[in-house]
């Protein structure tokens, strides 16, 4: 009795242990494999080349001295916006002021000579001509000797005259390169835009643009109203992009 018991616990589990099998079997046949379905279309491939630059105005202008000197005013700050002609700074007057004054008394001294030697050579010219006419009168009244000084002196207030008017020509340039110079004093912005660099405080020595162009920069002067960006590609994408292309500008926040 035993015995048949036994085998009827075995028979029992061996019947669950196919029955769980089947049932498995049956599950993972019903069970269907999901697939994602689309129309085909017909799209354009886009290829793109990634690059860094910066953004910087199409226009600006570095605004630097034509003379050296301290900077004794400064009426911007960086970031302000300016317009055509407005009073940015002045560098010190003083010595300009100067060479100025001394140049145009070097003008009225040269004018002075010429008012002087104007008057001598007239004279003289009529002192030789008399002379000339006398001794064609009487001859044995006048000698050579003595026209040919006359003659002498005509020459040589001729020369003097000359010279002073020579003089005033060279004084009156100095006088003209003096005040250019004096006008150099005072700098206005050249164009319209916003100061985007300043490189200067009063104080400090603004040096002549032809010495140092880098170092003679007192200021930039930048249109905002266009813009441009300058950007490196790398050499291997550049047979990727030609002109015309359009481009996607990412700023960094």
């Amino acid at each position: 009795m035993k015995k048949r018991t036994k085998w009827s616990v075995i028979g029992a589990v061996i019947l669950a242990i196919a029955l769980f099998g089947i049932t498995s079997a049956m599950k993972g046949r019903n069970k269907a494999t999901e697939v994602r379905v689309e129309n085909v279309q017909r799209r354009d491939l886009v290829a793109s080349v990634t690059a860094s630059g910066q953004v910087q105005p199409h226009t600006k202008v570095n605004v630097s001295a034509d003379i050296t000197g301290r900077v004794v005013r400064l009426a911007v700050q960086e970031g302000q916006m300016v317009t055509r002609g407005q009073f940015l700074l002045e560098v010190d007057p003083s010595q300009y002021q100067a060479n100025a004054e001394r140049a145009t008394a070097g003008v009225a001294s040269a004018r002075s000579q010429v008012a002087q030697a104007r008057p001598a050579l007239a004279q003289a010219t009529r002192n030789y001509q008399r002379l000339l006419a006398l001794k064609k009168a009487n001859p044995t009244l006048v000698s050579d000797e003595q026209v040919e000084q006359l003659r002498t002196q005509v020459e040589v207030t001729q020369a003097q005259l000359e010279a002073a008017n020579h003089s005033v020509d060279q004084a009156t340039a100095s006088m003209r390169d003096a005040r250019s110079s004096l006008g150099k004093t005072t700098i206005v912005a050249p164009m319209s835009g916003r100061i985007t660099r300043l490189n200067v405080e009063e104080g400090e020595t603004a040096i002549m643009g032809t010495l140092n162009k880098d170092a003679a920069t007192l200021l930039t002067i930048s249109d905002m109203a266009v813009l441009e960006t300058k950007v490196k590609v790398d050499e291997t994408d550049v047979s990727s992009i030609k002109l015309g292309d359009s481009t996607v500008i990412q700023l960094d926040a």
